[in-house]
C-alpha cells in the first residue's frame, strides 16, 4: 500500500472514531483527498507526503486556495461546494516546514500530523465561511459513499475468489483432498 493510501486510511480511522465526525469519504468534494460532514459543517484535507507534492497542489489548485482567501468572493462563487475548513495532512517530518509554508498560503488553513498510525491536530483551521451543508453537498457525499462501498464489495468478492483459486490448486499440488 502507498504512504498517501495509508495515511487516507489513518486519517478516515481518526475522524470518524476518534473525532465522531458524521460521514467521512475520499475524492469527493472538491475532489479533496478527505472530505468530512460533522454537525452540518464540512471540512476538507489535502495530503501531501513531500514538499513537491505540496508545492504541486499550490501550482496546479492555486484557483481553488486564492478562492479560499477571499471570503467576500466566496459569496459570489459556487459556495455550496467552499469548506468550512480546510486542513493540509503531512508526515511528521515535514510538519514544521509545513506550518511555515500555510501561513503564507492562508492563515486559516489548519495542519494534521500523520506519524505511523498516530494522527493529531497541529493546528486548528479557522472558519473559511460558517453557512451549514445544503443538500447538494450531502447527496455528493451518498453517491461517493456509495461508489466507495460498491468498489470495496467488488474487490473483496475478487479477492475470496483469487484465495479459493489458490487453496484449489495448493489441495491438487500438495494432494491434498
Amino acid at each position: 500500500m502507498k504512504q498517501s493510501d495509508i495515511i487516507k486510511l489513518d486519517l478516515m480511522k481518526f475522524l470518524r472514531f476518534q473525532k465522531q465526525y458524521d460521514c467521512v469519504c475520499t475524492e469527493c468534494v472538491n475532489n479533496a483527498d478527505i472530505s468530512a460532514i460533522k454537525n452540518q459543517k464540512l471540512i476538507e484535507i489535502e495530503i501531501k507526503i513531500s514538499k513537491s507534492d505540496f508545492k504541486n497542489e499550490l501550482k496546479h489548485k492555486s484557483w481553488k486556495h486564492d478562492k479560499y482567501k477571499d471570503t467576500q468572493a466566496l459569496k459570489n462563487t459556487d459556495w455550496m461546494r467552499i469548506p468550512n475548513k480546510f486542513f493540509f495532512c503531512v508526515p511528521q517530518e515535514m510538519e514544521e516546514w509545513a506550518l511555515k509554508e500555510i501561513e503564507n498560503i492562508n492563515f486559516k488553513y489548519g495542519l494534521i500530523v500523520w506519524q505511523e498510525g498516530l494522527v493529531y491536530i497541529r493546528r486548528q483551521a479557522l472558519h473559511l465561511h460558517n453557512d451549514k451543508l445544503n443538500n447538494f453537498v450531502l447527496i455528493e457525499f451518498c453517491k461517493r459513499i456509495t461508489s466507495e462501498l460498491i468498489n470495496l464489495k467488488i474487490q473483496t468478492n475478487t479477492d475470496k475468489q483469487e484465495l479459493e483459486a489458490l487453496k484449489e490448486g495448493v489441495i491438487k499440488t500438495e494432494g491434498i483432498e
